[in-house]
């Protein structure tokens, strides 16, 4: 019996140590493990797995996209070869500029489209060219990554507060980091431009620290970046992570029992209010803002 013991946990050791070695074993290059996965992702992509993430949320079809093109980034960062990484990153970016990547988002913003929108494009614009020699480069994607990060520095500059906002008149700290690191990004791979931008921003972002966790708070007023305190029970910070929650809508109502659904939308056989960050999500079948029906109110807090 000690033997056979002694024989078990020799096995168990040895698939637990071949489990790491494969998971810390160099799997980017070229059909390797992580390529075989992007390869599955982009399938589903061209068959609109971001068209159905978007009826769950606002950044449903945004969301995918981006993280498929900052995956090929970190690939491409593998490879000698990088060909490939820089079509399917080019991919990405063109599905966020199109009009289904931007519908979501307020033109009218400073920066255009809000600091999610142009934070997370500028960071994955800029991943693209740090995948090439400055001789390589085209001279369009250079200038297209140097003018929005150029607009994003002049929306940190002008504003009082340095958390922008992702929707009108709503702002969470975390996707102001994402734009901030983006600028960084610039200045490591252009002529540096935007230092006195980061440190008043860096600056700004430790006076409003959330007083009860010390990290950036989960959600700030848009116009003064004071931290506010969301209704409820406590719940992490968006510097450790956030998730969508679901409450119901009255029928024939605009409000929900935790907060307010301004939006209604049709998918599918039912009608969801889509008021996550205050934005619509798709086409609006109702008026004024009411839920005609019984319907799924999704709040990001």
């Amino acid at each position: 019996m000690r033997v056979l013991r002694l024989v078990l946990a020799a096995l168990v050791t040895v698939c637990a140590l071949g489990g790491l070695a494969r998971l810390h074993s160099p799997t980017l290059g070229p059909g390797g493990a992580a390529v075989r996965q992007l390869g599955f992702l982009r399938a589903e992509l061209d068959d609109g797995a971001g068209d159905a993430a978007q009826a769950m949320f606002p950044e449903g079809y945004f969301f995918p996209h981006a993280l498929y093109g900052l995956a090929w980034v970190d690939v491409g960062r593998h490879r000698a070869d990088r060909a490939e990484a820089l079509r399917e990153v080019r991919w990405a970016l063109s599905r966020l500029d199109g009009p289904q990547g931007t519908a979501p988002f307020s033109a009218g913003l400073a920066p255009r489209h809000g600091v999610f929108y142009a934070g997370w494009t500028n960071w994955l614009r800029g991943g693209m060219l740090s995948l090439q020699d400055t001789a390589a480069r085209d001279p369009a994607e250079v200038e297209r990554f140097e003018r929005d990060s150029r607009d994003l520095a002049a929306a940190f500059d002008a504003s009082a507060t340095p958390f922008l906002q992702a929707y009108p008149d709503q702002s969470w700290p975390v996707d102001s980091t994402v734009a901030i690191a983006s600028l960084r990004l610039h200045d490591a791979l252009l002529p540096a431009r935007y230092g006195d931008t980061v440190r008043r921003w860096l600056d700004g972002a430790r006076e409003r620290l959330d007083p009860a966790t010390g990290l950036l708070p989960h959600v700030t007023d848009p116009r003064t970046g004071t931290p506010l305190r969301v209704p409820g029970p406590p719940r992490r910070a968006s510097s450790s992570a956030s998730s969508p929650m679901s409450t119901r809508c009255s029928p024939g109502s605009s409000t929900c029992a935790s907060g307010s659904c301004s939006w209604c939308g049709r998918w599918g056989s039912g009608r969801r209010c889509a008021n996550t960050r205050g934005a619509p999500t798709g086409p609006a079948t109702s008026t004024a803002g009411r839920c005609r029906s019984a319907s799924r109110c999704r709040r990001r807090w």
